[in-house]
């Protein structure tokens, strides 16, 4: 979420946790209206994993590792789907630092 990532940028983290939020169930939506869509999928998953990243910040580390999890198993059944598409596996990896 864009605008998310704003918020945390400018120190206000109840606020990036409910934008985060609204785009986690905003896409959680299109992924269940379209779960063919690669890019909902995908879009989901860093949704997710900045959420995580805030959660992490803000020392919620029990809630950073589960958001962290769904985005893994998200991201993680893109690449057994598409194992050519690298960007997948790069996003994969990424929710492993």
């Amino acid at each position: 979420s864009n605008l998310g990532s704003l918020e945390s940028r400018l120190g206000r983290p109840e606020e990036a946790a409910r934008a985060y939020a609204d785009a986690i169930r905003i896409q959680g939506e299109l992924v269940a209206k379209a779960p063919q869509q690669t890019k909902h999928r995908n879009d989901l998953a860093v949704s997710l994993n900045n959420l995580g990243f805030l959660q992490t910040q803000e020392k919620k580390l029990d809630l950073a590792v589960a958001t962290f999890e769904r985005a893994r198993a998200i991201l993680a059944q893109l690449v057994a789907e598409f194992p050519e598409t690298l960007t997948y596996h790069s996003s994969l990896g990424g929710t492993y630092n």
